[in-house]
């Protein structure tokens, strides 16, 4: 079995590169973010929770054109103690995907392109 397209992308993007992490959380490896960067394909979401910087945390969604490709990113960040309990984070994270899908269908994307449904179909 090959390597996906897009892990290729960015296995040639980081060679030879090392990952600092300032909070010890976050991937430390090429292999750890690939295996990072496959759940958030698989989640519709990418979360930062303090892996950059203690006390903030992030969340991004992707803008996809037409054929289910990304094309932009919308995201937000916020300072941790803002939204101290899961419930206010996933709030956060819904509203982040709702426009993210907004901004996907104004890019023409009608869902499940190619067969990949990169998370956009489970946004509310």
């Amino acid at each position: 079995m090959g390597v996906d397209p897009g892990e290729e992308a960015v296995l040639r993007l980081y060679e030879g590169y090392s990952s600092p992490t300032h909070t010890g959380a976050g991937p430390r490896s090429i292999a750890e973010l690939l295996e990072v960067l496959r759940d958030v394909r698989v989640a519709g979401v990418a979360m930062d929770d303090e892996n950059t910087t203690s006390g903030i945390r992030c969340v991004a969604a992707p803008v996809l054109d037409h054929d289910g490709r990304p094309v932009a990113g919308i995201g937000v960040t916020f300072v941790s103690a803002a939204k101290k309990n899961a419930a206010q984070v996933n709030r956060t994270k819904k509203s982040v995907l709702g426009i993210g899908r907004e901004l996907s269908q104004s890019f023409g994307y009608r869902g499940d392109a190619l067969g990949v449904d990169n998370g956009i179909s489970r946004m509310a």
